[in-house]
């Protein structure tokens, strides 16, 4: 089996979750069940792809992990999901200083909000967004 060239750790969507069908919901809201999922697929998922795939990089070969802008911006987001970004930013940090010792480098990226249709019929985020600089 070959090498990947780049390990991607990518969440799945957890956008179907009840807690990402309403950004301003409170954490006295979400539901243990609802606050496990979308840590499940924010982080623990992503932790779980980088462990199982940084032994067959080669040296030079990048991991790429996408964290968000929720965790340096305040936007009417659920607390879970900032917290499962906000670990994905630390694990970039600490994996980095992990993995560097055998030429495996760590990519942290942090996108801002992507203007999709999506987004924009949540009306009370667009206000919050023009907002953030």
């Amino acid at each position: 089996m070959r090498a990947p060239d780049i390990v991607c750790g990518r969440p799945i969507s957890s956008s179907t979750t009840p807690l990402m069908k309403s950004p301003r919901i409170p954490l006295s809201d979400a539901s243990d069940d609802v606050s496990r999922s979308v840590l499940q697929a924010n982080l623990v998922a992503v932790l779980a792809i980088s462990r199982d795939a940084t032994p067959a990089l080669c040296v030079g070969r990048p991991i790429v992990l996408i964290s968000s802008i929720q965790t340096r911006a305040s936007l009417p987001r659920p607390v879970p999901y900032v917290t499962a970004k906000g670990g994905i930013a630390s694990m970039s940090r600490a994996l980095a200083a992990e993995v560097a010792p055998f030429g495996i480098r760590v990519n942290g990226i942090a996108p801002g909000a992507v203007a999709t249709p999506g987004m924009w019929e949540r009306s009370s985020l667009e206000s919050s967004v023009n907002g953030v600089v």
